[in-house]
């Protein structure tokens, strides 16, 4: 699996502090504008438009990409226990930060 991530996307954050990437098999590809190879990829699932609106994006190993940060946390819970509890107030992403 693969999750789409930007460095200061607070629901990106949030994820990465919920759960053990690793020990799920995810790996994380961070959209920068200098890892032209994560960008590529994106390209290749057909993602940059998702991206454009919102992040994280996790893509499933079947090639399916969840889009919504509810949809990644419950396929992820679903998984493996949370580290710590989801937080109540996951706001943040108004400045167009959680998205490429």
């Amino acid at each position: 699996m693969i999750l789409f991530t930007k460095e200061d996307c607070r629901l990106c954050q949030t994820i990465k502090h919920l759960f053990d990437l690793e020990a799920l098999g995810i790996r994380e590809e961070k959209l920068t504008g200098d890892n032209a190879e994560a960008l590529a990829e994106l390209a290749w699932y057909g993602l940059v438009e998702a991206a454009q609106k919102r992040l994280p994006i996790l893509v499933l190993d079947d090639g399916k990409a969840l889009t919504a940060f509810e949809d990644i946390i419950t396929y992820l819970a679903a998984k493996t226990p949370l580290r710590s509890s989801t937080p109540a107030h996951l706001d943040g992403c108004e400045d167009g930060a959680c998205r490429l």
